[in-house]
């Protein structure tokens, strides 16, 4: 089974060569955490939107957030 935080990290690897490892673990642990915290919230309220709903919102908010970080290096 693949690691959950590998897509995130090829993200990383792509796009923030600047980071150094220490910045670039902590910021796809940050972000994995918080894609696997809103997951588990869509299921425990059973389910308020659709799934292509949540995944765009999702998409959006990783998105921005890895545009943060990015302008940060």
């Amino acid at each position: 089974m693949e690691d959950e935080t590998e897509p995130i990290m090829i993200q990383f690897l792509e796009n923030n060569l600047d980071l150094d490892k220490l910045s670039k673990d902590i910021s796809v642990q940050f972000l994995s955490s918080a894609t696997v915290g809103v997951i588990e919230w869509w299921f425990t309220h059973s389910n308020p939107c659709s799934a292509k709903e949540i995944t765009e919102k999702l998409w959006s908010m990783l998105d921005l957030n890895l545009q943060m970080i990015h302008s940060q290096a």
